[in-house]
């Protein structure tokens, strides 16, 4: 009978921080199939899929801190990153709820009151040139996305989801 060990976390940030993020996953993976129970993994893996920049894995990254908050409901750090998810999928009441819920684990995490503050403000504006610059400033998490934001593509983003915001607030 093979024996399973389960990736030590070490391999997986050293794996991430290489650049390897698909690996990384994949090691994630190997883990939860060993143990299902551990927050960290899914911590982990959904800090892989946020910092990967691309919109389409910011749900993957919402489901996977999601999963980590069910097994640990005061994972502040967790409750934070949701709430980053959140942002980029449109989401910006659901961020506060998670935000709220982190500030009352931990009422003095800046990062938190900072990102409400700046939510609570995009949810306020009524004009798109304002929605847009507001999104355009959601501080980024890594030096590697403030790189990959900086493209015309994130710009193509930001504009969509500034008439989107728009268009629900005229509805």
């Amino acid at each position: 009978q093979r024996h399973l060990t389960i990736p030590c976390e070490m391999c997986i940030r050293d794996r991430y921080y290489m650049g390897e993020e698909e690996e990384s996953i994949d090691l994630i993976d190997k883990a939860i199939k060993i143990n299902l129970s551990n927050p960290e993994y899914y911590f982990y893996k959904g800090e892989i899929y946020l910092s990967l920049g691309k919109l389409e894995n910011y749900q993957k990254a919402f489901e996977n801190f999601d999963e980590c908050i069910k097994l640990k409901k005061k994972h502040v750090f967790a409750l934070y990153k949701i709430a980053y998810a959140c942002c980029y999928l449109n989401q910006g009441k659901l961020a506060i709820e998670y935000l709220e819920k982190a500030l009352n684990i931990h009422d003095d995490f800046q990062d938190a009151k900072i990102l409400r503050d700046h939510i609570l403000k995009i949810l306020s504006a009524k004009d798109l040139s304002l929605i847009k610059e507001l999104l355009g400033k959601i501080p980024i998490i890594t030096n590697k996305n403030r790189n990959e934001f900086k493209n015309d593509q994130f710009d193509d983003e930001i504009e969509k989801r500034g008439n989107e915001m728009l268009n629900d607030k005229n509805t």
